[in-house]
């Protein structure tokens, strides 16, 4: 009979979240069938293959079961808390939007146009918003709702084809007033604790 009062969960960890997973590592484990029971471990292994499909990587956690809540093949949600960051530009997660190894956000221009913009991502926070590296600056708008009139709709979808199609010069057509507010959400700094909570299933 195996020996269950210590086992190992194995975690799914994206390329981006690397640089803050490390051995040793506290984490929180929760158990999804009972009800405000968690179990603390450490993470004793980052293993050093990228599953091609997922772009992830695993990380071994040795967790104490002597209770032996924890059965072989269970599912259970893992947190990880990150440093504290002063002074990160963040984002609504929402506004992201993932294309295989590129992420982009549609930055709103003059006119009630759109400019789609790769960025680069760091820590995903707990509030739902999500740090910016690369790729926007403190101010700017960026596409929060998938809600579009059908006249912003055309225009995103025109900012597209302009990624994918070399730029011609012309002169833009006029642009109906249109009240988008509703629509953005600036990049800000913020000053708080960003984590790597609800990533793992």
């Amino acid at each position: 009979l195996a020996d269950l009062s210590k086992v190992w969960v194995l975690a799914d960890i994206y390329e981006y979240q690397l640089p803050w997973v490390k051995v040793g590592q506290s984490v929180r484990v929760e158990l999804p069938y009972v009800k405000n029971r968690s179990l603390t471990g450490h993470i004793n292994y980052i293993y050093p293959f990228v599953e091609p499909k997922t772009r992830t990587i695993k990380a071994r956690i040795e967790l104490d079961n002597a209770d032996l809540e924890l059965r072989p093949e269970m599912y259970v949600t893992v947190y990880l808390t990150g440093e504290q960051l002063n002074n990160v530009l963040v984002i609504p997660q929402e506004a992201v939007l993932y294309s295989g190894e590129k992420q982009t956000v549609f930055v709103a221009q003059r006119g009630g146009r759109f400019e789609p913009r790769l960025v680069k991502t760091g820590l995903q926070g707990e509030n739902g918003h999500i740090e910016i590296l690369q790729g926007l600056f403190e101010g700017e708008q960026v596409v929060t709702s998938a809600q579009f009139m059908l006249d912003s709709e055309s225009k995103l979808r025109e900012a597209i084809q302009k990624m994918l199609n070399p730029v011609r010069s012309e002169s833009p057509p006029r642009a109906e007033e249109s009240d988008l507010s509703d629509l953005f959400s600036d990049a800000k700094t913020t000053e708080s604790k960003t984590g790597l909570e609800d990533l793992f299933n």
